[in-house]
């Protein structure tokens, strides 16, 4: 886990090969800081969606099919459960997100299954950024907004997190400063001479 810029060791139950991953491109222009996350989901849980998907229908139609099927109920509920774990698998699939920070607001742009969902927020009400690697599930940063919390760049490695979070000390140092809730050290006193 990175808290402030520190990795801190994370546990996982999830097996490497099924975790899903995020593909991250981070651009410094006029004044912003641009990262964009794309999701990308390991074959083997795609394998495994599938698989669910195939026994459901192959259990539904087989097992039930005297019981429950024989009657519109039971059909509906077996189509409806297919229905709702192709949507689900396609949200995860498609989904990507677009953060931006700038010296006025930080900006999360998420785009899922072709609808794109925009908020903004005013910088001097972000602060406590963290990056939060729950046991078992993915990473994510987390802010807090006035009274709510929000949470973006989902997927991210460790090392990923570290990397934003350089970036943002590196290219807008007050903006990472305000988000972090680094004071920065007071100002030298100012030398006047004594008059005479």
């Amino acid at each position: 886990m990175i808290h402030a810029g520190v990795i801190q060791p994370s546990c996982s139950s999830v097996p490497i090969f099924l975790q899903p991953r995020a593909e991250v491109e981070m651009v410094y222009a006029s004044g912003a800081l641009r990262l964009t996350v794309d999701h990308q989901f390991p074959m083997a849980v795609l394998l495994l969606e599938a698989i669910g998907v195939a026994g459901a229908l192959f259990w539904g139609g087989w097992r039930w099919e005297r019981e429950l099927l024989s009657k519109s109920g039971g059909q509906l509920l077996v189509a409806a459960l297919v229905v709702i774990n192709v949507i689900i698998l396609a949200y995860h699939i498609t989904g990507s997100e677009a953060i931006e920070f700038n010296d006025r607001q930080l900006v999360i742009s998420r785009t899922n299954l072709g609808w794109q969902r925009t908020s903004g927020y005013p910088l001097e009400k972000c602060s406590r950024l963290h990056w939060v690697k729950p046991w078992g599930k993915p990473g994510s940063f987390k802010c807090k907004v006035g009274w709510t919390r929000i949470s973006f760049a989902h997927y991210l490695s460790d090392e990923q997190a570290q990397r934003l979070l350089g970036q943002l000390q590196m290219t807008l140092p007050n903006v990472a400063a305000r988000l972090l809730g680094i004071v920065p050290p007071p100002p030298p006193p100012a030398f006047h001479a004594a008059e005479k």
